[in-house]
């Protein structure tokens, strides 16, 4: 009678917890479904991505395993995005809303795995609210490109729940669940490799609360059983460095030092904890500080070494200590700086699964007071609402953050200094607007705070474009191209600029490279814009034959624009080719014969070729259409009368 009251309380429990927690993930983030994508990898990941645009179809599939594209090989994510062009088209709030979900499953996933691990309810629940609500999180699941984070932890959970099952199983059954557990790493790998490191906190959990390492002899067979999730995580970590470097993501010893990459890595750990207990002044982006102040340095370096000691002189009696610190440690080694990938410091995304070894001690140390003083259910009920209120709160306001560009990089330039990649993307945003008075200083501070970051000169040069700046907008074209010459849209934007300028021949070289290095994953309109002023420079002046040229390209890009094949018409006629023109005409005719110009330009090619009755019946018809037009009524006049 006692087991089955116990039972039955534990399942009102669990009905609680879940509600709870679901109540929790959805009053902070189901905001996030009116938000809109943000220029910062979303371009990449989502709405400017032909693959994914595509949808989930054969040729996309193979992509997604084949590529590198944004430095990285995941092709579940791509996988995922896909599916939401499939299921919604490009629509950011439903993306959000994929992001929203994926993050409550997590959260129900953690607890899931927290009880099977401890057996506690209430502790397993604390962990997972602390998990859903704290603001660190935030950048993970309002950010869409961070479908990777979530999608990885979400294998990473399954993969653990099953390993669980394994390690309190025997015979097939325990087969079964190791082989889902390999099955969901393997996944989770393939969503984000920043999982790679799970088969270590496999190792940790088997000490405790497992317990089942307790001699060398268990150590080793341990590890042996390890062998094939470390196989998995090794051959994740020579892909992931070959994409990073096809990518140009990887930087070298050379353009940043192992030394400074030690002293960042030990001042990163010491923020990630600080920011754990105080997440305030969180940015989307946090440039790299080759300066740290050495303070900075210390505090974080003995931080950890008095943490170590400490969590290995109680290891006895509070082994949670240490697992939550070893868990913390271990599992932000591939992205803590000491092989450095992109320009950024640290990350807030970075702490999505780490910080359950935080949560972990904290959920712990507090439940040994509460049983150490034997606290009432009313006074832990009302301190429990202290870190809702504290980490709940903030999280719903830097969620409101991210509902744009401009919402975004406004807040992270408030709170970070010298941020020269948030400074350019805010420029660019603007620009796209065409508030080219706001945008501008923001472009030249990018340039000035890294003034070798080519994606800064590049839009100062379409702001000064759009200014009429031509010469202006040519120099720093130049400059973005001569930091990455294997940047195409830059030659694209440079052979606008020279034939603005009436240098036609060298901005036709620079849009012949742009089309040459884009392929088939450029974006159509820029090169439609390019070949436009290309044809209108050759027009002025007075090259026919390299406008036609142009025009046939711009025919190919835009096969049914009747207004620039009237125009390759009028080109011809000037060039002498009247044979070709009437050809185009006739074209033009088949689509639309109401077109009372196209007949009255017909009408002429054929008094140039000597072809009255032609003429005089292309004039008829151009003035039976529009009889107020007064070239057609004289064309016939003259071309009767001969």
């Amino acid at each position: 009678m006692t087991d089955h009251h116990q039972h039955h309380e534990d399942r009102n429990g669990e009905s609680v917890v879940f509600a709870a927690l679901a109540a929790a993930v959805l009053a902070i983030y189901w905001q996030t479904v009116g938000f809109d994508f943000i220029n910062l990898d979303d371009n990449l990941y989502l709405y400017q991505n032909q693959a994914v645009l595509s949808g989930i179809n054969a040729a996309s599939v193979r992509w997604a395993f084949a590529s590198f594209e944004a430095a990285n090989w995941h092709p579940l994510t791509w996988l995922s995005l896909m599916a939401d062009i499939q299921l919604f088209g490009v629509n950011p709030g439903a993306s959000h809303a994929v992001n929203v979900l994926i993050h409550l499953i997590n959260t129900l996933l953690s607890y899931v795995v927290f009880r099977q691990l401890t057996g506690s309810v209430w502790r397993s629940a604390a962990i997972a609210m602390l998990f859903a609500i704290h603001p660190m999180h935030v950048e993970s699941v309002a950010w869409v490109s961070e479908r990777k984070d979530l999608l990885s932890t979400a294998f990473a959970l399954a993969s653990m729940l099953a390993y669980l099952r394994f390690a309190r199983s025997e015979g097939g059954t325990a087969t079964r669940y190791y082989a889902a557990a390999l099955i969901f790493f393997a996944l989770g790998l393939m969503a984000k490799p920043m999982i790679v490191t799970l088969p270590f906190v496999f190792l940790l959990i088997d000490h405790w609360p497992l317990r089942r390492i307790n001699s060398r002899a268990e150590a080793r067979s341990a590890l042996i059983e390890k062998l094939p999730f470390l196989a998995l995580s090794a051959a994740s970590c020579v892909i992931t460095i070959i994409a990073a470097r096809a990518g140009g993501a990887a930087r070298s010893l050379e353009s940043l030092p192992l030394g400074l990459r030690i002293v960042n890595a030990v001042a990163a750990y010491g923020k990630y904890v600080y920011s754990a207990i105080v997440p305030i002044d969180l940015s989307v982006w946090y440039p790299y500080d080759e300066s740290i102040a050495w303070w900075r340095v210390a505090i974080s370096a003995v931080l950890l070494m008095v943490w170590a000691v400490a969590a290995i002189r109680m290891r006895a009696a509070r082994p949670y200590v240490l697992i939550g610190l070893l868990w913390f440690v271990g599992t932000l080694v591939p992205v803590i700086g000491l092989v450095q990938v992109g320009l950024q410091s640290s990350a807030d995304r970075y702490t999505y699964f780490p910080y359950f070894g935080l949560f972990l001690i904290v959920v712990f140390a507090a439940a040994e007071v509460v049983e150490r003083y034997r606290l009432s259910k009313l006074i832990v009920s009302l301190a429990a609402l202290i870190p809702l209120a504290a980490y709940g709160y903030p999280a719903y306001v830097q969620t409101s953050k991210w509902r744009d560009n401009e919402t975004l990089y406004r807040h992270a330039l408030s709170v970070t200094k010298q941020n020269f990649m948030i400074e350019q993307n805010l420029c660019h945003a603007l620009m796209l607007k065409d508030r080219l008075d706001e945008a501008e200083p923001l472009c030249r501070a990018s340039v000035a705070n890294r003034p070798d970051y080519f994606e800064a000169l590049n839009t100062l040069g379409i702001v000064l474009f759009k200014r009429g700046d031509m010469s202006g907008a040519e120099t720093n074209f130049k400059s973005a191209l001569s930091l990455n010459p294997g940047y195409a849209m830059v030659y694209a934007n440079l052979a606008q600029a020279q034939i603005l300028q009436d240098k036609p021949e060298e901005g036709e070289a620079n849009l012949k490279k742009a089309v040459e290095m884009s392929g088939n994953g450029a974006d159509p309109a820029i090169f439609r814009a390019a070949l436009s002023s290309l044809v209108e420079a050759y027009i002025r002046s007075g090259n026919h034959p390299k406008a036609i040229e142009n025009l046939k390209r711009l025919i190919y890009l835009q096969p049914s624009d009747l207004e620039l094949r009237v125009k390759l018409a009028d080109a011809l006629i000037k060039a002498g080719q009247f044979q070709d023109a009437e050809n185009v005409l006739q074209s033009i005719l088949q689509a639309d014969q109401s077109n009372a110009g196209t007949w009255n330009m017909l009408g002429k090619i054929y008094v140039e070729l000597k072809r009255k009755d032609d003429a005089v019946k292309a004039f008829q018809k151009a003035v039976e259409l529009r009889p107020d037009l007064a070239d057609a009524r004289e064309n016939l006049k003259r071309a009767s009368a001969k």
